[in-house]
């Protein structure tokens, strides 16, 4: 099926783009499919007297204006990580066309970010507002509609500096997952080894019931 799956998109033509970019949307979804008690990682017991069921977790990657499936991600119901199956779809794309990758809320990580960028693509994904306890808790941002660009050196180090910056620096715990902790950004930012530099945009494009709504992380390379 796999197989399959991979040679019909290889004779897709990408026909319409956006402003000369392809626009994909990345989004993850349960299946149920007949119940086998067998399958740990997918079975689930019902109520009492009620047979049980199984479930998948199937994330893909769908071209918006081409109306086509590009990429997908199954895993196990019990175990899924829409995380790691969002860098491993970005890993594996391997195109050369112009890409902005698209998705909701849940998908807010500085890893997969970073999966983005350094393939050479663009993102525009959804976070959780402000207040909500997501990563935009950390920037300075106002309570009204605005367009800001962000940037951070991301870091595993807490020194004095660090600690004392942190509209420069942001510091990632040894159990947050991020890739690219060690690359060297000497030569550019004449910072130590141990951190990467990231550069976004936050958009907030209007209100609703005088909130802001619709907050989206922009990379802007």
């Amino acid at each position: 099926m796999e197989f399959l799956f991979k040679e019909f998109n290889k004779e897709i033509q990408v026909k319409t783009l956006y402003n000369g970019y392809r626009l994909i949307a990345v989004d993850g979804s349960d299946i149920t499919y007949a119940a086998n008690p067998k399958e740990t990682n997918c079975y689930f017991k019902a109520s009492k007297g009620v047979k049980g069921y199984n479930l998948i977790h199937m994330n893909a990657c769908y071209d918006l204006l081409n109306r086509t499936y590009i990429d997908a991600y199954i895993q196990p119901r019990r175990n899924f990580d829409e995380y790691a199956a969002f860098t491993a779809m970005i890993d594996r794309y391997k195109r050369e066309d112009k890409t902005i990758f698209i998705a909701d809320r849940g998908y807010e990580s500085y890893n997969n970010f970073a999966h983005v960028t350094e393939n050479g693509y663009n993102y525009l994904i959804r976070v959780k507002d402000l207040g909500s306890k997501s990563m935009t808790d950390s920037f300075s941002l106002p309570e009204t509609e605005f367009d800001v660009d962000i940037e951070r050196l991301i870091t595993r180090r807490q020194t004095s500096e660090i600690k004392r910056n942190p509209d420069k620096y942001k510091f990632l715990p040894r159990n947050s997952k991020f890739d690219w902790t060690i690359v060297n950004k000497v030569d550019r930012k004449k910072e130590k080894n141990n951190t990467y530099w990231g550069q976004a945009s936050i958009r907030l494009p209007g209100n609703w019931g005088g909130k802001p709504q619709g907050l989206c992380l922009i990379n802007s390379q």
